[in-house]
């Protein structure tokens, strides 16, 4: 008699750990789902995003490209006023923010920014 109450109680606690553990397992299943979701979201946002920017660089790419058109550069190329003094001075600016100067008598010098800011 003692053996079967002892097997009741081993029997109880037994189930009563598989249903612990049945429970624990489809908490641990419901929260793996939902992160994965979370970042199926995530993907979804970010592939959104991309499709933003590359929609964006094309339309940058496109409008570039008029500018840099040849009927375009020559059309500015004719509202710019030709120099007709003497010793007018052709100057570019480079990256850095020297100055490259073409002269009249075919010298060219370079100015650094240091020397440019002065």
């Amino acid at each position: 008699m003692v053996e079967a109450r002892l097997e009741k109680k081993i029997i109880a606690v037994l189930a009563a750990a598989l249903a612990i553990t049945g429970t624990a397992g489809a908490f641990a299943i419901s929260l793996e789902r939902q992160r994965k979701v979370e970042i199926a979201n995530a993907v979804r946002l970010n592939e959104l995003e991309i499709s933003r920017l590359r929609r964006d660089n094309e339309e940058l790419s496109v409008k570039i490209a008029r500018q840099e058109s040849p009927s375009i550069l020559s059309i500015r190329a004719g509202r710019m006023g030709q120099p007709s003094e003497k010793g007018v001075v052709w100057a570019y600016e480079n990256f850095d923010g020297g100055r490259v100067e073409f002269r009249e008598n075919g010298v060219l010098s370079f100015r650094t920014p240091e020397e440019t800011a002065q």
